[in-house]
């Protein structure tokens, strides 16, 4: 991994244990980002120390390095934020939360991305395989796959939720009973559009559909789709090789092939934070991966996809101040009347 992810990832640390250790208000939620980079930072170390190329582009290099940097902002701000000002701790504990979230699909979907790039080096071509091996055990065995795509699978939903018991109703009435192939999730930053597609991800309806070919993939503004249906196949048993799939094209035809082949059980896919620019990408997804269907998240709303769009609305009153009020007093100890909130 670039050195200086490392380094803007190492700031980002020491601004937590700083602020973590001096403002009380926020302790409960830092400490569980403090926790959750205690996890991250093995991986981090590992790649520098063995010197490892990921390959990643420099985009996506920027891309953590900014995130990194803007975390770290946002923290040391929360030391300057007063007690009585209800308002900003509101505002910075949705931050934080945010921050934990994101940190938590780092560690859960591009750190395994090493283990597996480092992997696909030493395999044969796909084309060769289907041949000449057929459908194969793992990298070695099945085992070895099914336990690294359990690493790669849907992130951790937050612990503690409240206002998505009609969005995620909704979100399972189309998707589940009305089998819309494609529904686009929109909805301003902020708002919890990852949050309720992990909540779907994890329903138990949704895992009796679609058991294990539940997928969820962090688009951003520059996906890897030869990343994505690599793992696609990787699910279905395959071994695949970086050469296998030349361009984006080709990894497409493969995986069609691949999924007529062999026979498609029903999947789910999730494209979370999908930005402007991507729509080629989606209808690719959606014309090419049969019984297939997909959940699109995005700030945007796609003129294309009009039809397909849910839009999130923003949290209810009372439901603003229970989330307020389980970050800000984690004890429960508050007197602070509602029209504080309300007045924000």
């Amino acid at each position: 991994m670039d050195a200086a992810i490392g380094v803007a990832f190492q700031e980002l640390f020491t601004a937590v244990m700083y602020v973590g250790r001096r403002a009380a208000k926020f302790k409960s939620i830092l400490k569980k980002i403090e926790s959750t980079l205690n996890r991250v930072t093995p991986m981090i170390e590992e790649n520098e120390n063995l010197g490892r190329n990921l390959d990643i582009s420099q985009g996506e290099t920027e891309m953590f390095i900014s995130r990194f940097t803007e975390a770290r902002k946002v923290v040391l701000k929360c030391r300057k934020v007063q007690w009585w000002n209800f308002c900003m701790r509101f505002y910075y504990a949705q931050k934080l939360m945010e921050l934990h979230d994101s940190l938590l699909e780092f560690a859960q979907i591009y750190a395994p991305v090493d283990t597996w790039r480092n992997s696909r080096r030493s395999l044969a071509m796909l084309n060769e395989i289907n041949s000449r091996m057929g459908r194969t055990g793992t990298m070695g065995g099945m085992g070895e796959a099914s336990g690294f795509l359990r690493r790669c699978g849907v992130p951790k939903a937050p612990d503690f939720v409240v206002g998505f018991k009609e969005p995620l109703q909704m979100l399972k009435a189309r998707l589940l009973k009305d089998k819309e192939q494609l529904v686009v999730l929109s909805a301003p930053g902020g708002w919890g559009k990852t949050t309720l597609a992990k909540l779907l991800c994890h329903d138990h309806e949704s895992k009796e559909k679609f058991k294990s070919n539940i997928f969820f993939f962090t688009f951003s503004n520059e996906p890897n789709l030869e990343v994505i249906v690599g793992k696609l196949f990787q699910r279905r048993g395959y071994t695949v090789a970086e050469s296998d799939f030349p361009t984006e094209e080709d990894a497409f035809n493969q995986l069609e092939r691949m999924l007529k082949e062999t026979g498609s059980d029903p999947i789910l896919l999730v494209l979370d934070d999908v930005w402007s620019g991507s729509e080629d990408h989606i209808m690719r997804f959606k014309f090419r991966i049969p019984n297939s269907q997909i959940l699109v998240t995005s700030r945007l709303v796609f003129p294309e996809f009009s039809t397909s769009t849910y839009r999130l609305e923003s949290l209810k009153d009372k439901d603003a101040w229970d989330l307020f009020h389980h970050w800000a007093f984690p004890n429960g100890n508050s007197s602070i009347p509602d029209y504080v909130v309300n007045k924000h």
